[in-house]
Parts: C-alpha cells; structure tokens; sequence
C-alpha cells in the first residue's frame, strides 16, 4: 500500500491505495485510457535525507506520453507523489535537482514534498 497524491491540480490524488490498483486507468489521471505499465526506473536522493527515492516513469499499455511517480519512505509510510506532465525524458543531478525535456523545451525541477504534501517547483 502507498499513500498517493498529485503534485499538481492536473493528477489524482487516491490516497491510500496498493500499488497494483494504482496502475488501473483513470487512477493516476482522469484521461487515461488504459492501465499503466512502468517503461523506467531510476532512483535519486531528492531531498537530501540520505535515503534513496525511486522515480518510475509509467506510460498506458499502448504507448503513449509518460507520467511519473516519485516513491518516497517517510516515518514507514510509503507516499507516491504523482507527476501529470509528460516528458520525453528525465535527468536527476547529484543535488537532487532533475531536468525535464520534451521535444519542445526543458524544464529544471525541484520536487519538494513530506508526509504526503507536495509541489513541483520549477528553479531558473
């Protein structure tokens, strides 16, 4: 079981929900189509507790744009923080800070979160 919940207004927030059932369409974000897959993983300290967060990147079964969710145990409790916004890829730095592309443009991103409260913040 993990506590999930968005880091912006345009993904879900379940709450507390096994991680299989987070997978199903519709869960993670109200425009999905099919159930969702884990195409990568990588795992970074973003907060800088020492501890290793792992950040999976989830696409629906027939491809499409990826979304993320970042896993994080805090206090034995484990929070997936749901990012809505597709992105082509994701680079973590050393510092925890990651760097979002697209075809389009990129983005520089700090995720700032605890015991289920969250936000992206996007750095100059």
């Amino acid at each position: 079981t993990v506590v999930a919940t968005g880091t912006d207004r345009f993904a879900n927030s379940p709450g507390a929900i096994s991680f299989r059932d987070l997978l199903k369409k519709d869960v993670v974000a109200s425009w999905m189509n099919e159930d969702l897959t884990i195409t990568d993983i990588l795992d970074a300290d973003l907060n800088g507790d020492g501890k290793l967060e792992c950040i999976l990147s989830l696409t629906e079964v027939s491809g499409g744009s990826p979304i993320r969710i970042f896993l994080s145990e805090e206090a034995g409790t484990v929070y997936a923080y749901i990012q809505n916004y597709a992105y082509d890829s994701i680079t973590v730095t050393a510092d925890g800070n990651f760097l979002l592309s697209s075809e389009y443009y990129q983005q520089h991103c700090r995720l700032i979160f605890e015991e289920g409260n969250c936000f992206l913040l996007n750095l100059p």
